[in-house]
């Protein structure tokens, strides 16, 4: 049995118009579990957690602090760490 790698990625995603990269980082290399995402937002490099749940997929934690159009993402997020 073959050990999974769990690494840290990058992947463009579009928000309006324009092409955004985001950066995900494992915060652990064992288990898949929980991501700091990085990405520019404005003028500012904004940073949020994504956390797995019971049902397999990963979320975005304190949702307050996300622009809109990032949550709006959300599910794509969770694909694109869940296919790394």
């Amino acid at each position: 049995m073959s050990a999974i790698t769990i690494k840290k990625f990058s992947k463009p995603f579009m928000i309006g118009d324009a092409e955004v990269q985001f950066e995900f980082f494992p915060m652990n290399v064992r288990i898949r579990e929980l991501y700091q995402v990085y990405a520019i937002h404005g003028d500012k490099k904004l940073r949020f957690h994504m956390q797995i749940n019971d049902e397999g997929t990963f979320r975005i934690m304190d949702k307050a602090r996300i622009p809109p159009t990032f949550l709006a993402l959300e599910s794509e997020f969770s694909a694109a760490i869940l296919a790394s």
